[in-house]
């Protein structure tokens, strides 16, 4: 069986500095992959990646293939039609991603697939799915403004979830959020992903919440993959000392 989603020996180079070197690793369709590893590892460039938006100053050789499709050789009509059908991206900071100007229930109709009588349903539907229920018609009358940083996050989900994508890019959703805020994101993710058999690419520096969501992980550490597997293996016996320092942290906060 061929991956749903496999990277071929992508190398990345900004300013010939690499920030990506020869990484490969693959997932099957409705895998959760975590994308584990410190600041400058290349967490979210591999984000990027995926989603076919590396910055226009990169150089790169490899491949990123979605269902076969080289997606940083597509032709932009194409990269956005899978954009709306295949692949979406909850960024990590959604307050440079949500139209300050536009209320939110307009920029959620926006990104559905189907603009039809339906639409506003859809939304009330989709925010209900992000917890907002009982609490929908005021929501989608609200500007990005006059929500929590918890909301908004919600908020960028479901302009990702809107499309039905076959695969989620999250890239660090609950990065600027408390730890019980985090938690229902994390959750809201799961749901989504398990409902409809997507594929979920988590990328994050938190080993507990790719132990909640995800069957694989990958370590990558300046820039190369050092370390990947089924998330027990790897939290039970890791090999690289990078690994392990991680696994040393969490199993501190968290236990065994």
């Amino acid at each position: 069986m061929s991956a749903f989603l496999a990277i071929e020996h992508l190398t990345v180079e900004i300013h010939n500095t690499k920030v990506l070197d020869n990484i490969s690793f693959e997932i099957q369709r409705g895998t959760r992959l975590g994308i584990v590893g410190e600041s400058g590892s290349g967490k979210s460039m591999t984000a990027r990646a995926i989603f076919g938006d590396l910055p226009s100053h990169a150089a790169f050789t490899g491949k990123v293939l979605v269902e076969g499709i080289s997606i940083l050789e597509l032709p932009k009509l194409e990269l956005d039609k899978m954009r709306r059908s295949v692949l979406s991206l909850v960024p990590q900071n959604p307050g440079l991603t949500l139209d300050p100007s536009m209320k939110i229930g307009r920029q959620i109709s926006k990104a559905l697939t189907s603009l039809d009588k339906n639409a506003s349903a859809a939304v009330i539907s989709l925010l209900a799915r992000m917890g907002f229920e009982g609490n929908e018609a005021e929501i989608i009358n609200r500007y990005p403004h006059q929500l929590s940083g918890g909301q908004r996050q919600r908020v960028a989900i479901a302009i990702a979830l809107a499309s039905n994508p076959k695969l989620l890019v999250a890239d660090e959703p609950t990065s600027s959020l408390d730890v019980l805020v985090a938690r229902d994101i994390i959750e809201v993710i799961d749901s989504y992903s398990t409902s409809v058999q997507s594929s979920v690419v988590l990328i994050t520096h938190n080993l507990e919440e790719v132990a909640d969501l995800c069957s694989e992980v990958v370590v990558l550490y300046q820039g190369r993959v050092v370390e990947m597997g089924p998330v027990a293996k790897i939290l039970s016996h890791p090999e690289h000392p990078y690994t392990n320092s991680l696994v040393g942290a969490y199993t501190q906060l968290f236990g065994t």
